[in-house]
């Protein structure tokens, strides 16, 4: 998982850059799915070749610790 307070901003992409390695799922708790897309999806892309299918988005935007928390273990579930 990678969580970043700045995740949506530019050194987003790279936190992405220097970090992220190829087989292995990604799950990103932060902005709004469609604006971590549009921000991150390159990387994303090309870290994984082209598949965003090992990469899962959540929004954690003005959620309670419950309610992320909550999101968040749904989409490890989903992953792993």
């Amino acid at each position: 998982m990678l969580l970043h307070s700045r995740l949506c901003e530019e050194n987003g992409k790279t936190l992405v850059q220097e970090s992220a390695k190829k087989d292995v799922a990604y799950i990103t708790p932060a902005c709004v799915e469609d604006k971590q897309n549009k921000l991150l999806k390159d990387e994303f892309n090309q870290l994984l070749g082209g598949s965003n299918g090992n990469w899962k988005p959540i929004s954690i935007s003005c959620k309670t610790t419950d309610l992320a928390f909550n999101d968040i273990q749904k989409a490890l579930n989903e992953v792993g």
